[in-house]
């Protein structure tokens, strides 16, 4: 869902990069989907064991993709994944600055009770997770509002907008 109402829209798509050899591409999503907590008990606060990565590879991956798009997303099946959070190092090589950093909510991911900030191009900014681990065992890493980047990051327990990536199968 895009909508504040939870209606249906489709999510739009930011290539990061292209591995011609390897016939994929890595996408993230262009705008915050949804906000979400990194771990809903606060103990289970690496990537690998988290609740918000079950989610984007159950319920999310169910409802933006269908069965067939899904058949094009490069998993990996060590970790069983498909859908990840983009890491820190991801986000300091694929963008250029703070700006470009910049994701604008969903009108969906507004209508959460979060702090969110008017952005100067128009429409509305929040954190968003990512999945490095932060400053301490209780704390994940993040890029700030306005695109800054915060490797120390708040609490996995942190109410946090979520922008998904993966690898699109190009053959």
């Amino acid at each position: 869902p895009q909508g504040a109402n939870g209606e249906r829209a489709s999510v739009e798509w930011r290539v990061l990069e292209v591995k011609k050899g390897e016939g994929k591409a890595l996408l993230v999503s262009r705008k915050q989907l949804d906000c979400r907590v990194f771990s809903e008990d606060g103990e289970n606060t690496s990537w690998e064991t988290c609740s918000l990565r079950q989610w984007l590879n159950k319920e999310f991956l169910d409802e933006a993709f269908t069965a067939e798009e899904q058949e094009k997303i490069v998993g990996d099946k060590d970790k069983q994944e498909k859908i990840f959070l983009l890491s820190l190092d991801d986000v300091t090589n694929y963008f250029t600055d703070d700006a470009d950093r910049v994701a604008i909510l969903t009108d969906y991911a507004s209508s959460y009770n979060i702090e969110a900030k008017d952005y100067s191009s128009g429409g509305k900014v929040f954190w968003s997770w990512l999945c490095s681990p932060g400053g301490s065992s209780e704390k994940v890493a993040l890029v700030g509002t306005y695109g800054n980047l915060a490797p120390l990051g708040l609490p996995a327990t942190s109410l946090g907008c979520v922008r998904p990536a993966f690898w699109l199968n190009l053959k």
